[in-house]
């Protein structure tokens, strides 16, 4: 157990103990395509959900404990897993794989002598296959069930592999980017003239016809509104929406809602229209987030980490500093919680430092001998 709590060595080579190939950690670093070639991520709403889940989650300090207790002795898996990075990309790059993949998939390596690993590398669980007798194939390499650490929120019946979001969702991805596309085209890109220029002259050549038109938008390029002269045989007309077009591209704001479903969040957090938060403050709202949405992720990356670790340590995130209070809020609360909670319990709260006298109860007396009843006072020994 002691050699797990030792320091992180000064300069690991990760790429040697893990499997003492040339470049064997960087070739994880490639991902495959998603969506068909299309990625969610160019989707605004789903690119904000993601990253509201990874910055929360992977921002969050992390500690190990023995029944409850924090350690105080730094345990190197959970202060750097990865040593070629530091702990928020790697904790991000977890998140970042349960959501998209519905699982994370990690090499292990650096093991010590009691077969504890020292330094992890998060895969792309696209590029890892899991055999039939618990071994992995990831890249050209087979590892066997205790060099991979496998995690998974949610599994299906009979399936051992996580529920991919882009698999599952793939139809209602390539829609939303097919209509980011289209609606590119329909503004940007001239998809539907906004004007037609009407000839009814018959003996009108196509050179007069290029040259009025010419004429037509050098008067109104730039959004200038100047005076347009044009023979009484041209007749100019413009055009609006469809119907078709317009309820397309209205349903459009539809889609962030969908993308909160998707990804994991309340749709107000991604600004979903028509969507508002219920709660009356935000210490309300932030442990809804924390106990609905992103439950599931923090165990499975608490559980995973915890399983490297000693029998007696556990890994555990520590929400207080997310769940923390308004001044205002947090002045009431305490003013009930006085009544049983220290002065130095107090501070600690506000982020004060503890007092000399301050392991005491306000209001309470605390350094008077306690008194027998006279009632239950021994009876003097008789003469």
């Amino acid at each position: 157990m002691f050699k797990a709590l030792r320091g992180r060595p000064s300069a690991p080579d990760v790429e040697r103990v893990a499997g003492e190939l040339p470049n064997f950690w960087p070739q994880f670093s490639r991902s495959t395509a998603f969506g068909g070639g299309r990625n969610p991520m160019a989707i605004p709403a789903f690119y904000r959900g993601l990253a509201h889940r990874v910055s929360l989650i992977s921002t969050l300090p992390l500690r190990a404990e023995i029944d409850g207790e924090t350690v105080g002795v730094p345990i190197e898996i959970l202060e750097r897993p990865d040593p070629a990075e530091d702990r928020q990309t790697t904790l991000a790059r977890m998140e970042a794989s349960l959501i998209l993949r519905g699982e994370y998939v990690c090499v292990l390596g650096q093991f010590d002598g009691d077969g504890f690993p020292r330094a992890l590398k998060v895969v792309d669980p696209a590029q890892a296959k899991l055999e039939d007798d618990g071994s992995w194939l990831i890249g050209e390499r087979r590892f066997g069930a205790g060099q991979v650490l496998h995690s998974v929120p949610m599994a299906l019946p009979g399936e051992t592999r996580g529920v991919s979001v882009v698999e599952l969702f793939r139809r209602t991805f390539l829609g939303e980017i097919a209509a980011q596309e289209f609606q590119s085209n329909f503004y940007l890109d001239g998809g539907q003239p906004t004007t037609v220029l009407v000839n009814s002259d018959p003996d009108a050549t196509p050179e007069d016809i290029q040259e009025m038109l010419t004429r037509y938008l050098s008067k109104v390029a730039g959004g200038r509104r100047e005076p347009i002269a044009l023979p009484s045989t041209i007749e100019v007309k413009t055009m609006g929406l469809t119907n078709q077009d317009s309820q397309f591209l209205e349903s459009r704001q539809f889609a962030v809602t969908d993308m909160a479903n998707i990804v994991g969040v309340p749709p107000y957090f991604i600004g979903a229209p028509g969507s508002s938060s219920i709660y009356s403050n935000l210490t309300d709202q932030r442990r809804d987030l924390l106990d609905v949405y992103l439950r599931g992720d923090l165990y499975a990356i608490e559980r995973g980490l915890t399983s490297l670790l000693p029998d007696g340590l556990t890994a555990k995130f520590d929400p207080n500093s997310f769940l923390r209070m308004d001044p205002k809020a947090t002045a009431e609360t305490l003013a009930v919680e006085s009544q049983w909670m220290t002065v130095n319990e107090i501070r600690a709260v506000r982020g004060l430092p503890a007092h000399p006298h301050g392991d005491h109860i306000p209001g309470v007396e605390h350094d008077m001998e306690p008194t027998m009843d006279p009632a239950m006072e021994p009876m003097p020994d008789a003469v």
